[in-house]
């Protein structure tokens, strides 16, 4: 397959202008076709900038909240395997488990982020392990501790049993939720057959697939020569450091696999491949389409599947996830139409990686991925809307979010930054951060009363 030289062009221009604008430091694309071969790679910065030590094909990333696909793909196979039911309640795999709402919530739920939970506070690996009273050898790597396992899940069932403010029921709204996937991290780890739940993932798909440099280690990406350094950038520094702990939740199912470019590659290539990938099959095509079947709306003309998201890229369908942590950005997506996927890895917190595969798919249907993806119009809103919008909103992982109006101008203030929402919908604004403008959304009651902002996936309510 040809692309168009100057397609390239203007994608390599992209990330060069996205580099300088998000402070990244290294970042790897790859176009890759259904036999899993690299029709277009290319590297951007360092792995090591200090040291200027380059990015190559098995240099190790974190994937964070790519993890999640994985997470799904575990309960798929549970699932054909006729030990779990998507359609169970969730207490009776975690029979403790308390849901102080009306209708306990099923397992389909929670691969498609529909619990009805706001976001909840985090359970951070270094905020609880050091005090735990633990075997030495699991605190050598906190992925396969039973220790850790079990008391996350205790801490997690405790907390989410406190909830006193829900969505609403089951299935009604979609709220992105880490507490979810970590709980499918448990039910994996109690019925999958293994010690925990990344050994179970490292079994039944890793190694099957080859991903032979894939982990949930957090000890090895640390000792190991071409692991990348993981860069964050703040107002007034560049934080630089290789603790791959920094940040991560106490369970692993969320966002805890670390991988690279090749890895990545026969991933794309498994999904490209309806799973058959010229080895025994772990799991059917059946089931891989269940988990791309688009289940609630996550964003403007965006869907969430299980453990995935789909939408529409011009007059193709493409599915895939991404993925936020300390010194990590991922993202992946693939087109069935055009038997071609993308993979994009950074070692800087919050390149906007997503922009760029959406760009590079562009590039590989032959249009030009400088075209907008969604050419929105603006739509005033009248001054009465406006000033229902405004209002204080807080979510559980620790941000809050002012939206307020100056000369009949609404703002919304973000990590102490204020931006100028562009309003394009009756219940639509984005904000322009940076380069990449973010989806701000307004869900009203009854009473046309704002009663929660979206914003990154999240649904977040307003102060009482």
């Amino acid at each position: 397959m040809q692309l168009n030289e100057n397609h390239k062009k203007e994608l390599e221009q992209l990330i060069e202008d996205y580099m300088e604008a998000y402070q990244g430091q290294g970042l790897v694309i790859s176009l890759v076709n259904k036999k899993g071969e690299s029709i277009y790679r290319r590297y951007f910065g360092w792995r090591n900038v200090e040291k200027q030590l380059p990015i190559t094909p098995d240099t190790i990333f974190g994937m964070a909240s790519i993890t999640k696909s994985f997470t799904a793909l575990a309960i798929m196979q549970l699932v054909e395997k006729g030990i779990l039911d998507l359609y169970a309640p969730l207490n009776r795999y975690l029979p403790e488990f308390v849901y102080p709402n009306a209708q306990m919530p099923k397992l389909w739920h929670l691969l498609a982020h529909t619990a009805g939970y706001p976001p909840q506070p985090r359970l951070r690996i270094t905020e609880i392990a050091p005090g735990m009273d633990m075997p030495e050898e699991e605190r050598e790597d906190y992925a396969y501790s039973q220790a850790i396992a079990d008391e996350g899940r205790r801490l997690l069932v405790d907390r989410l049993g406190k909830v006193e403010r829900f969505l609403g029921q089951p299935g009604e709204y979609l709220s992105y939720s880490n507490d979810g996937y970590a709980l499918m991290s448990e039910i994996i780890r109690q019925y999958g057959g293994e010690d925990s739940y990344a050994s179970y993932v490292e079994k039944y798909i890793l190694q099957p697939l080859g991903m032979t440099r894939s982990t949930y280690s957090f000890k090895i990406p640390k000792e190991d020569d071409n692991a990348t350094v993981l860069y964050q950038p703040l107002k007034d520094e560049l934080r630089v450091t290789n603790d791959w702990l920094n940040n991560h939740f106490m369970m692993m199912g969320g966002g805890s696999i670390k991988s690279t470019l090749s890895d990545m590659e026969r991933y794309l290539a498994f999904w490209l491949n309806h799973g058959d990938v010229g080895q025994e099959r772990i799991i059917s095509s059946r089931s891989l389409r269940a988990m791309q079947k688009a289940r609630m709306p996550y964003g403007h003309l965006v869907n969430y599947c299980f453990g995935l998201q789909t939408f529409n890229l011009d007059d193709i369908i493409v599915a895939g996830h991404g993925g936020s942590l300390t010194g990590v950005a991922t993202n992946m997506l693939w087109s069935h139409d055009l038997g071609l996927g993308v993979v994009v890895l950074s070692n800087t917190s919050g390149m906007p990686v997503a922009a760029i595969t959406k760009a590079a798919m562009k590039m590989a249907n032959n249009h030009s991925p400088l075209e907008p993806f969604i050419d929105f119009k603006d739509c005033p809103w009248p001054l009465e809307e406006k000033e229902k919008a405004q209002g204080t909103f807080v979510s559980g992982e620790g941000s809050t979010f002012v939206i307020s109006l100056k000369e009949e101008n609404l703002y919304i203030n973000v990590a102490g930054e204020d931006f100028k929402l562009r309003t394009v919908l009756p219940s639509l604004a984005l904000a322009p951060v940076k380069m990449v403008p973010s989806e701000v959304r307004f869900y009203k009651n009854d009473q046309d009363e704002v009663w929660a902002i979206g914003y990154g996936g999240r649904m977040i309510l307003r102060k009482e």
